[in-house]
Formats: C-alpha cells, structure tokens, sequence
C-alpha cells in the first residue's frame, strides 16, 4: 500500500470521541500516511482526519543526526549518550525508524515543562516502536522525575509501569520483544485514583498502582531511561498528550483509528 492519499473506510465515531466532529460511515479521502499497513499520521490536520486529538508534540523519527525535532509543537527530543542509530531500516516498513542500541542512558528525551504533569492530570504517549528481549528490565519511555514513572520491558519480554517508584509487571501478558513493531500506549487518567498502564495491539495492561496521582516534574521525558543501559528499539512514530486529550487518546479505538488491529 503506497503512501499518499489513500481510500479508507471508517466506521462510526467511537463514544469517546463524541466531541469531535463525526466520520461518515462511508469511504473517506484520509489523505494520511500509511506505513506497515498501519497510519503515521504526521501534522495536525492528519490526526484530526483520523477523529483523534492533535498530539501537544509529536517528534521527527526521521532525522538523520541529532536530536529528534518537533513535527508538531516546538519541542525537540534532545539526544543523549552515544552510539544512537538513526534512519535504520525495518521489514515491512518503508519510513525510516530512530533507535537506541543499548548504550548507558541513551534516548531522546526534553527537560521542557511542556513535559510536566500537574497533580491528578492525565498524560499518554504513543510510540511506534520494535524492541529487543533485554538482559534485565529495562525502561524505554520515561515520563520525568528519575525513573519511577516509566514503561519498562524485562528479561523475560513482560511489559512493567512504575509510578513514584511503585511497579506492576505484567507476568501473563504476551511477548511483546521481538522483531515485530507494535503501537503502545503508555498512560496516566485524570483520576484521584492512579491507574498508569499501557494498551498495545496485543494486551491492555492497566494496574492500580498504590499512591496518589501525584505531578510528575520532568526532569527529562521521552525515549530511553535516565540512567542504566537503554532498551534496544528502533522507533517510527512518538508523540505526546497531557490532560483531556490524553484521556481520549488512552483508548482501544485510538488503535483501531491508526488501523491497527488489537486483539483485545
């Protein structure tokens, strides 16, 4: 399937996106990218033609150097550690996809305020992302203030969310390391109540975890971990939400939008 403008046949308006103008049950001139079968929408017009909110930042996963600029917002993910790899080439995909290759700390992350979350606020990211099986749980997107707000993978390809330093694993989901490219989205709700959890194409892993929604400072957010050795991934697609929109993004029909096939 080409890239380009493409016919799309879209169902009615998921319940959760009732707000936003609804798409005809009828075939649709999307206009949107596809890659791997799947949509990587890329500016705002896109996402809104899809019937999803429009990220507060979305990065540049096709840069050939350097830090990772902003296809939507102003904020760049800014490159750290050495050893980055950098329009690397996927099966079945035609994009380029951005990568970490295991190094200590490397990632592409932003220290701007943009990235801080306030008490009880919601927050989600989305990536594209291939992942390789680690040698110990490692995390590949950080949510600020050290790593105890993280989406991690173990050794055994287990998916885990910590929040202030409380974790859940995720001990009877699928694999999710491997060669195939999944979608997750890693998420907080506005809730005095947290629930930080992420939904795949595979699994919707979503534990309570015991303490308050408390703010987030961000003291760098985005791809890879602060500190230790980084998940080997290679990235297509990374964007980011916080407040109502990341409580609309954070659901099963975000998924089937982008056309991707969950089989939860």
């Amino acid at each position: 399937m080409s890239i380009g403008s493409l016919l799309v046949r879209r169902s009615v308006l998921q319940p959760e996106f009732v707000n936003r103008a609804p798409v005809p049950d009828e075939v649709v001139d999307a206009g949107v990218p596809m890659d791997g079968g799947v949509f990587v929408p890329t500016t705002a017009a896109h996402w809104s033609t899809l019937g999803l909110p429009v990220p507060l930042v979305q990065s540049d996963c096709g840069v050939a150097s350097g830090d990772l600029s902003a296809l939507i917002g102003s904020d760049a993910l800014v490159a750290q550690g050495s050893g980055l790899l950098y329009q690397q080439a996927v099966s079945g995909w035609s994009g380029p996809f951005v990568g970490t290759s295991g190094g200590a700390a490397q990632g592409f992350r932003s220290s701007s305020s943009t990235f801080a979350i306030a008490l009880n606020q919601a927050f989600a990211w989305l990536v594209y992302m291939q992942a390789n099986t680690p040698a110990a749980t490692l995390a590949f997107l950080t949510q600020g203030n050290a790593n105890w707000n993280a989406l991690l993978l173990s050794s055994t390809g287990r998916l885990r969310t910590t929040f202030d330093g409380s974790g859940a694993s995720d001990g009877t989901g699928p694999t999710h390391s491997g060669s195939s490219v999944r979608p997750y989205i890693f998420y907080r709700k506005s809730s005095s109540s947290t629930v930080m959890g992420v939904l795949t194409d595979a699994r919707n892993f979503a534990p309570a975890v015991s303490s308050a929604n408390d703010a987030i400072a961000n003291t760098q957010a985005g791809i890879g971990p602060l500190a230790g050795n980084a998940l080997v991934t290679r990235t297509r697609l990374c964007a980011f939400w916080k407040g109502t929109d990341a409580d609309l993004v954070s659901q099963r029909s975000t998924l089937v939008a982008l056309n991707w096939s969950p089989t939860w």
